[in-house]
């Protein structure tokens, strides 16, 4: 497992070591983060699907 870092470092995440960043094969909308397995067809893609105004991190998190 490897860390990689999430709409440009906002946060992060740990993926399989062998997965490639799908925006260095093709374009990706900016609200995607999508990684792709290099010999099977899956995939992971994380939205960001609305703003939420919060005051705090904890409150934005629910």
């Amino acid at each position: 497992m490897q860390s990689h870092p999430l709409f440009d470092g906002a946060f992060q995440c740990l993926l399989p070591t062998n997965v490639v960043d799908a925006s260095d094969l093709r374009q990706i909308p900016d609200n995607q983060e999508v990684f792709v397995h290099p010999s099977t067809s899956q995939s992971i893609t994380i939205d960001i699907l609305e703003y939420v105004d919060a005051s705090n991190h904890e409150d934005a998190a629910k």
